[in-house]
């Protein structure tokens, strides 16, 4: 069974979510995903890959990120 990446694009809207540790927007998700291409958030968790930092960490809201 060979993997299959799905980018969805979205247009040029604002990003609203950000790296907890750098404050970058350059983050990604893992997700599940059936057959038909529905898509679940997995356990719930909020972890993400950034990939400015390079690491595994949360996301928050970049308002929230400016305030701490």
């Amino acid at each position: 069974m060979e993997n299959k990446i799905v980018t969805l694009k979205q247009g040029n809207k604002n990003k609203q979510l950000c790296c907890s540790e750098c404050g970058g927007d350059n983050i990604e998700w893992q997700v599940w995903a059936d057959e038909f291409d529905v898509v679940s958030d997995g356990d719930g968790t909020r972890e993400i890959w950034c990939d400015d930092c390079e690491e595994h960490n949360k996301s928050v809201l970049k308002d929230d990120y400016k305030k701490e």
